[in-house]
């Protein structure tokens, strides 16, 4: 008989390790063998020569192009020719700076003691055989395309929009449109935060949709966008000591986009205004409270606080997934914590309805980070730019009171189980690692524009 493998709807990430036996083996070089559990995706964006696009677990990304004898790296805007043992060390290098942004990974780490860059065989290691060309193996394989791989996963998701990455990008088309627009003199200021290279603008500027969608928007709302520079944040930011007294790690910041001076969060369609795992939750429900007055007295607040210091921070299934223990009911832990789940939200909904204040305050908090990062970080978001999925009929709302109170009639609230595949040194174990998080859905094209005037716009 021959051996059961998954098809690439089963599992698309190790569908193309396969497939491409090369990548694998520069990916375990550059990661060492451990790198699945650094790696959320792997596409492939270009078939000649064969391209993919590694995502990080943090969201961060890199490519690898298949240059006939070697691999060519690109991170962060700088090519790595994968010939040379000190291009190697020195693409091994930017990789581990993408990978400390963002939430750290719970992973004992590769085996052994600490390890430097170069292998302990060193230069005369280069000297086997080089890899075969990276073209997919006989058999009539379908055609493999990011569109597909992301499908595959979104299709579990809570937010799904048309596009995901059209709508990531729309946040760089909107930059390469503030430079159009404004045309400063001195264009070294696009180079702050990451390079908005010639490749990226003419990718942008080919899905004349968005770009011109990018285009009306920094005309539309021009004298709020006025700066020296625009740049798409690329990097997490460090949180209040406030912030961290919860133990609350994740420094993701709310801003998407420096606009001129404006810090502008961005979101194109369905929007997730927050994903907050337990330490993040209490986090963000204590900054909702900090100028809200008698409302720590109040017994549904302390039952929602109560409630929420028993979230889930790290659990396991005993065999399968958490959906699957869920509709069999045969695991008390995970019935026992999603009945939390249901109470949390009915808590809110209630505490939302009952209390104006506390609903502005929570609302406002997810938006803008305003405690997380404190008001003067690039991180704070001042702005949301909504649009619809097409990236047309944009509104710009400065996150006010205001805008704060409808958006928090309009959010949906959802806590419920975020979870993984559980691995053992690569290998998966059947198992499920679960958590619980927090969530605000939400479609910002639903909130009527809030008018900015100049003297608004200058007092932010």
């Amino acid at each position: 008989m021959e051996p059961e493998t998954s098809t690439f709807e089963d599992d698309p990430m190790q569908f193309i390790l396969r497939k491409y036996a090369g990548l694998k083996k520069t990916l375990e070089y550059l990661m060492t063998p451990s790198f699945e559990e650094y790696v959320t995706g792997i596409y492939v964006v270009a078939p000649k020569p064969t391209t993919f696009k590694i995502v990080l677990h943090n969201g961060q990304f890199f490519f690898l192009q298949f240059m006939g004898k070697a691999y060519e790296a690109t991170v962060q805007g700088k090519k790595y020719y994968l010939m040379a043992i000190g291009e190697k060390e020195r693409c091994m290098v930017a990789i581990s700076r993408l990978l400390r942004f963002g939430n750290p990974l719970k992973t004992q780490g590769p085996e052994g003691a600490e390890k430097a860059t170069r292998d302990q065989e060193g230069p005369e290691a280069e000297a086997g055989p080089t890899p075969p060309a990276e073209t997919p193996a006989a058999g009539g394989e379908e055609e493999l395309t990011e569109t597909r791989i992301l499908e595959s996963i979104l299709n579990s998701t809570i937010v799904k929009e048309a596009d995901t990455k059209r709508a990531s990008n729309f946040e760089l088309a909107l930059v390469v449109a503030w430079y159009d627009v404004f045309k400063p003199q001195d264009d070294e200021d696009k180079y702050v935060e990451g390079e908005l290279t010639p490749e990226i603008v003419k990718t942008v500027k080919a899905d004349k949709q968005m770009y011109e969608g990018a285009l009306k928007t920094i005309n539309q709302y021009k004298s709020n966008f006025k700066g020296n520079s625009a740049y798409k944040l690329q990097r997490d930011y460090n949180t209040t000591n406030f912030w961290k007294s919860f133990g609350a790690i994740d420094n993701t910041p709310k801003t998407d986009v420096m606009l001129g001076s404006a810090r502008v969060s961005v979101k194109a369609g369905n929007a997730q205004l927050l994903s907050a795992g337990k330490n993040e939750s209490e986090a963000t429900l204590a900054a909702a409270i900090k100028n809200v007055s008698g409302i720590e007295k109040s017994p549904l607040y302390q039952e929602l606080k109560d409630t929420i210091s028993q979230f889930v921070q790290v659990g396991y299934t005993k065999k399968g997934t958490v959906g699957g223990a869920l509709k069999k009911g045969s695991d008390a832990d995970i019935n026992k914590a999603e009945a939390l789940h249901k109470k949390a939200m009915d808590l809110l909904k209630k505490l939302f309805a009952s209390n104006k204040a506390f609903k502005i305050a929570f609302t406002k908090e997810a938006m803008s980070g305003r405690e997380k990062f404190g008001a003067n970080s690039p991180a704070c978001a001042e702005y949301v730019l909504s649009t619809s999925s097409n990236f047309t009929n944009p509104q710009l709302h400065k996150i006010d009171n205001s805008y704060s109170d409808k958006v928090g009639d309009q959010v949906r609230i959802q806590v419920r189980f975020k979870s993984t595949s559980e691995k053992l040194k690569g290998e998966k174990t059947g198992r499920y690692r679960y958590w619980t998080a927090l969530s605000g859905i939400l479609d910002p094209s639903k909130i009527k524009e809030v008018e900015l005037t100049e003297e608004d716009s200058s007092t932010l």
